[in-house]
């Protein structure tokens, strides 16, 4: 018999009922087969009615040390409120972020808490990602600035991490404080916003560990005016608390108007203005 050690990551995801089966599954496989095992799973059902779903989060364990936790939400609370009960029920050292249809590659988990209990100065850490579409073929290679400052000088260019690849310490919600509901689908840089002025230390880990997917529907849900107002209030912000110069407020526009184009237009920026 194993003998139950407390869980060294907790692994949150949330999970809705419009999610592709297929790719739910591909993401629960790519938790189950870490090779980092001292890990647990904490997924939150928003109010999800399919019982597919249901099936595939309790998918074999194939035999590794884990323990799943799932909350399930009687009526939509949404994505970040979901996040935020998920890290409130988490137990780990390290918090580690997954997207329901994306896949973590074999040792991503493993070589993020090598790296944080090799640089205790570091809170959160992100990786580089492969961008796949829906038959998992590669499409583009996401790099991202690495290091603290690199993170601060791209902050007001683009979002300086991918979201689903963070791990956190513990302690960097009980610095930083939680994800703020206000800014739905923005949630992440609303965060990394409030990180970077209050000092909190954050790098990106140069490898591609994780695979982040591009659906139909990607375009569009990081598009539209209500989502560019919301960029421009969360840059605003960073630009009034970390006292930049005047013509700081210039990144304000060119975003704006790549959220607020045609979707051709923004698919053909997208590279180039992820936030």
């Amino acid at each position: 018999m194993t003998e139950y050690r407390i869980p060294k990551v907790s692994i949150i995801m949330s999970v809705y009922d419009g999610i592709d089966i297929r790719f739910l599954y591909k993401a629960m496989d790519s938790i189950f087969n870490q090779t980092f095992k001292n890990i647990e799973v904490i997924i939150v059902l928003d109010d999800v009615k399919r019982e597919d779903i249901k099936e595939c989060v309790y998918f074999s364990d194939k035999g590794f040390e884990k323990k799943l936790i799932l909350l399930e939400n009687s009526k939509e609370e949404g994505f970040v409120a979901c996040l935020n009960k998920a890290i409130e029920k988490s137990t780990g050292d390290y918090i580690a972020r997954m997207d329901s249809d994306d896949i973590s590659l074999p040792n991503r988990i493993e070589k993020q808490v090598k790296f944080l209990e090799e640089n205790k100065e570091i809170d959160t850490l992100g990786t580089f990602a492969y961008e796949i579409d829906e038959a998992d073929q590669i499409i583009f290679e996401n790099s991202m600035p690495i290091s603290y400052e690199e993170i601060k000088r791209n902050f007001l260019i683009r979002n300086p991490f991918i979201h689903p690849t963070l791990m956190f310490r513990r302690a960097f919600f009980e610095k930083v404080g939680p994800y703020n509901p206000v800014y739905r689908y923005m949630e992440d840089y609303e965060l990394w916003c409030r990180m970077l002025y209050k000092g909190v230390y954050a790098e990106n880990l140069p490898e591609f560990l994780y695979m982040f997917r591009v659906d139909k529907n990607f375009y569009k849900r990081r598009s539209g005016f209500k989502k560019a107002i919301l960029n421009a209030k969360i840059k605003y912000s960073f630009i009034k608390n970390m006292h930049l110069p005047p013509h700081a407020f210039l990144y304000l526009i060119i975003p704006f108007i790549v959220k607020t184009a045609p979707e051709p237009l923004s698919k053909l920026f997208y590279r180039y203005f992820r936030k």
